[in-house]
């Protein structure tokens, strides 16, 4: 008797969907990578001076870094639990590596760290929440104004809410449960395999807190938020 065909179920199908978005992004700077190298054999094949295809050697090593960077979003994604065992999480100090790790990206910003609280938490998947958010606030940064970001803290009865405020492109309204789904990319200008914000929604779920979006300050840009136990 021949086996009947398995529907897939709706998880098999976001599996599916999100396995494919993956598979897309990754093939872009792999092509890049590509034909760069193919580009950098042709030409010394054809004697050129090691000075002529340095450009190529720059365009492969930034389609590597692109892929690099994909590849840990991912990762990052996948490793997360639902749940975790808490210890003392310094958010100050946790900023603080996370305005390290962003670096030059971060030299024309304005950006405003207020004082931020110890929280019971994972380190390492806090520092990407804040990472991620931060993130976000440089790459859809509105090509009008100055940027200015603002991280602050305060208490709201039993949690502790932090906002990652800025003066951006801004999130629509009707957009604002959508962006914390798996590859979803509002811009498709910006590089990115659109996991940034579903990571954070799964660091969040897993210190069981919530986590959203607003308008900016003065209604300009966007102000993330996310609640954790205090």
């Amino acid at each position: 008797m021949a086996a009947m065909p398995v529907q897939p179920d709706g998880c098999d199908e976001r599996l599916a969907a999100f396995a494919g978005q993956v598979t897309h992004d990754l093939k872009t700077p792999l092509t890049t990578m590509s034909l760069s190298l193919e580009l950098i054999r042709d030409e010394l094949e054809d004697g050129a001076a090691a000075e002529d295809v340095l450009p190529l050697i720059t365009r492969a090593l930034r389609g590597s870094a692109r892929m690099t960077a994909m590849i840990e979003d991912v990762l990052a994604f996948a490793r997360i639990g639902s749940s975790i065992d808490p210890v003392p999480v310094d958010l100050a100090r946790a900023t603080a590596d996370v305005v390290a790790d962003l670096g030059g990206t971060l030299e024309d910003v304005d950006l405003v760290v207020g004082e931020l609280p110890v929280v019971a938490g994972d380190e390492s998947l806090l520092r990407r929440l804040l990472l991620n958010l931060v993130g976000n606030a440089v790459k859809f940064r509105s090509p009008d104004r100055s940027l200015r970001v603002t991280v602050s803290a305060a208490r709201a009865g039993e949690r502790w809410r932090i906002e990652v405020a800025d003066n951006g492109v801004g999130v629509p309204e009707d957009q604002r449960e959508r962006v914390f789904e798996p590859t979803v990319r509002l811009d498709k200008r910006v590089e990115g395999m659109g996991i940034g914000l579903a990571t954070c929604r799964r660091v969040v779920d897993a210190h069981g807190g919530a986590i959203g979006v607003t308008d900016g300050p003065d209604g300009v840009g966007a102000t993330f938020w996310f609640e954790l136990p205090a």
